[in-house]
């Protein structure tokens, strides 16, 4: 039986790769959920809403304290946003600071969506705890947020996650950036670049499973094993009814041509993740192989 004033999930960002996922999961699963939507989106489910320009002080009235608020929205494409800075500063600092401290009056459970792109790579499985030492303008912006967060607002949640993978054909991921690069000649993959990827799913259960741990400031969600950039194209060479019109050289990190610096060793150690929240992960196999077979009927 619900409760005349049931506590509600606001999800920020619900257009999104992992937000879709989550609104998904929480909708069906009968839990209250209101859900955000950016101007791309003409989804009738959910609420215009943009954090740059709308009011916030308007927006946030109905949330109360017993409330879960899973902040998603930002842009996400590092190479974008250093060509954007000002673009992307107006979303991923200015409107979500703002968005942020107007939250602040009534301290809602904060969930906020980071990266390990705030991490320099040099050594690679970082856990909860880890210095950030972001090397580009994205991990910049996200670190910024963290910062505000820790001092500002302890009821808040950061989350840091490596490649997301949509199931979504036209989503944006490491997978299909791969698969569309092989396709391409002289393509090349580093033989030293290691990352953590996960399908968006496990993403959106992990995020609901934080709903009531607020006691929670730092978690990673990642899968179990990394990927090396070449094993990566061998996978999706190997899954793809194309593969045999795919192709790559090797070669080390430092020689490939980035419009800014990144990290070498970009993975994520998820063992707090299972053990606090008792989630498992997809092999990052499993989801390269699903991932290449939706690409292949493009």
């Amino acid at each position: 039986m619900l409760l005349d004033n049931p506590t509600k999930n606001y999800v920020i960002g619900a257009s999104g790769v992992i937000g879709s996922a989550l609104f998904e999961r929480l909708t069906l699963a009968g839990l209250p959920t209101i859900g955000t939507r950016n101007c791309n989106s003409t989804r009738a489910d959910l609420i215009q809403y943009d954090l740059r320009r709308d009011d916030t002080v308007a927006f946030i009235k109905s949330i109360t304290p017993r409330d879960t608020v899973f902040l998603l929205a930002a842009y996400s494409n590092p190479t974008w946003i250093y060509q954007n800075q000002d673009e992307a500063k107006s979303l991923n600092r200015g409107g979500t600071l703002r968005f942020i401290e107007c939250l602040r009056k009534v301290q809602p459970h904060l969930i906020f969506m980071s990266s390990v792109e705030v991490f320099d790579g040099t050594e690679g499985f970082y856990s909860e705890g880890a210095k950030p030492n972001p090397l580009n303008f994205y991990g910049r912006l996200k670190v910024e947020v963290e910062d505000h967060l820790r001092s500002n607002y302890p009821r808040s949640t950061i989350v840091r996650t490596g490649w997301n993978v949509g199931m979504d054909p036209s989503s944006r991921c490491v997978v299909r950036l791969t698969y569309e690069s092989l396709l391409k000649p002289g393509a090349r993959m580093a033989s030293d670049n290691v990352f953590s990827i996960i399908d968006a799913s496990d993403t959106a259960a992990g995020l609901a499973r934080l709903i009531g741990a607020d006691d929670v400031r730092e978690i990673h969600f990642a899968a179990d094993s990394p990927l090396i950039r070449t094993e990566l194209a061998d996978l999706v060479k190997a899954y793809s009814i194309r593969g045999s019109k795919m192709n790559h050289s090797d070669c080390r990190f430092s020689d490939i041509q980035y419009t800014e610096p990144r990290g070498r060793l970009n993975d994520l150690n998820n063992l707090f993740a299972k053990s606090r929240l008792k989630l498992s992960f997809r092999p990052a196999q499993d989801v390269v192989r699903q991932k290449v077979g939706i690409l292949d009927q493009m």
